[in-house]
């Protein structure tokens, strides 16, 4: 039976039972296309992937945007893609094109908290923090999202970017007592509790967030500031050097190098 029918032949079917495809409308994809449809937007989700994630050339990364943009065309429902597409987005500082992504994947995935939770990161970067407060109150208090010290932890950070220090400051304490190995909330708490004249806790969870990872670049900047306020120059040089090492070609190791030119050389 042809899937398009002309008025006469298909509702002389419709009452015999026998349209099954829509009166006026045309069948379904079937199974063996739909199979078809995952399998080539998986293959181009996979190219993307590889381009992205295994080179460092600006080109691969255009190359693994067009690929997302063909997985997409053959499967727009495709969470992941959706997702892949909003981190590259993001990296790039295209924050409307990666929160539109992001939030389609969390459409069409509910419980896809990775995403929720880079689209709430991609509102903080946008300056969009009401939004970013709005999400992750929602994430935090959801008992299936299975990691709340992350989300307090960006909680408090974009309480942090709003000016309220003393919320942020709440926020940082609970994903640290949630996720005590959380090395951001580590290296955030410390970086409030200076900005509060706390010096002596603030030493404390800085060094905490250094032990926590070592190749971590920021805690090594605002120790080495705190190191240099107390007079330490030695202290904070090798902090300082430590941050350029660590933080490579970043606006971080400039800053760390602007630190380091500023004190006093060694007699």
């Amino acid at each position: 039976m042809q899937c398009f029918l002309s008025v006469r032949k298909a509702l002389l079917l419709a009452t015999m039972g026998m349209v099954t495809c829509g009166l006026f409308f045309g069948c379904g994809p079937s199974q063996k296309a739909k199979k078809k449809a995952d399998t080539d937007a998986k293959m181009h989700y996979n190219l993307a992937h590889g381009y992205y994630f295994n080179s460092t050339s600006p080109n691969n990364v255009d190359a693994a945007i067009q690929e997302l943009l063909k997985s997409l065309r053959v499967k727009p429902d495709y969470a992941e893609a959706h997702m892949l597409a909003g981190f590259i987005y993001h990296g790039r500082k295209q924050y409307v094109k990666a929160i539109r992504h992001y939030k389609k994947a969390v459409e069409i995935k509910p419980t896809y908290y990775k995403a929720a939770n880079n689209l709430g990161t991609t509102y903080i970067a946008a300056g969009r923090f009401d939004d970013a407060i709005k999400l992750y109150k929602q994430l935090v208090g959801n008992i299936m999202y299975v990691t709340p010290g992350h989300g307090h932890n960006n909680l408090g950070l974009a309480y942090y970017k709003k000016g309220k220090l003393a919320k942020a400051r709440e926020h940082f304490s609970t994903a640290i007592n949630l996720a005590p190995r959380l090395c951001p909330a580590l290296n955030n708490l410390g970086r409030i509790l200076m900005e509060q004249n706390d010096a002596a806790r603030a030493h404390k969870y800085l060094k905490r967030a250094i032990k926590c990872d070592k190749r971590y670049a920021e805690p090594h900047f605002h120790l080495g500031r705190l190191r240099g306020m107390q007079g330490d120059v030695k202290g904070a040089r090798t902090l300082f050097e430590g941050c350029v090492r660590l933080a490579g070609d970043t606006t971080l190791a400039e800053r760390c190098q602007q630190r380091l030119a500023r004190l006093p050389v060694a007699q």
